[in-house]
C-alpha cells in the first residue's frame, strides 16, 4: 500500500508499515524467580500480520529501527507478595533487548488481590526475521500478569 499525505496538515500515512498492538485476555500464572514470555494472545492491530499470538512474538519484516513499549503489570496469587516485579523485552528468543525494568517493595501495594503496572519504550535496530517479545518474573513468589493492564505494542520508525 502507498504512503499517503494529507494536504492540509502535512502529515504522512504510511499503512504498509508493520505495527501492532496486542494484549491478553486471562490473568497469566507467572511461577516464581523464572522469566516467562507473557502469552499476548490478542490484537485489537496487526498490520502486516507481524505479531503472531501463537507465538507471542513479533517479527520484523524488514531492517530498521523499531519502536516498542508495554504496559505490564502484577496481580497477587492469595497472600503472596514478590520481593520485586520485573519486566522486559527478549530479542530472538536470548537476549535482552532492554534492561529489565523492576518494581521493587510492591509489599507497600500489597493486599489480596492487589495489581500495579511497569511501563517499557524502547527504540531498537532490528534486521529482517528478528523476533521481540514481552517478558516477565516475580521474585521470590508467584503472581498473575493481569489482563487488565498488560498491552504491547510497535511500530517500524525508519
Amino acid at each position: 500500500m502507498r504512503s499517503r499525505t494529507d494536504e492540509g496538515s502535512g502529515l504522512v500515512s504510511l499503512p504498509g508499515n508493520a505495527k501492532f498492538l496486542g494484549f491478553i485476555n486471562y490473568d497469566q500464572y507467572v511461577a516464581a524467580d523464572t522469566w516467562q514470555t507473557v502469552a499476548i494472545n490478542n490484537t485489537l492491530s496487526n498490520d502486516q500480520m507481524s505479531f503472531d499470538t501463537g507465538a507471542n512474538r513479533f517479527t520484523a519484516p524488514a531492517d530498521g529501527l523499531y519502536r516498542f513499549g508495554a504496559s505490564i503489570g502484577w496481580k497477587q496469587n492469595g497472600a503472596n507478595v514478590p520481593t520485586a516485579v520485573k519486566a522486559k523485552l527478549v530479542l530472538n528468543g536470548v537476549s535482552d533487548l532492554c534492561a529489565p525494568l523492576v518494581a521493587g517493595d510492591v509489599a507497600d501495594l500489597a493486599v489480596d488481590g492487589s495489581e500495579t503496572a511497569l511501563h517499557l519504550h524502547v527504540m531498537a535496530s532490528l534486521a529482517a526475521g528478528d523476533t521481540v517479545a514481552l517478558a516477565q518474573l516475580f521474585s521470590g513468589l508467584d503472581g498473575y500478569v493481569p489482563a487488565t493492564v498488560t498491552r504491547f505494542w510497535g511500530e517500524w520508525v525508519a
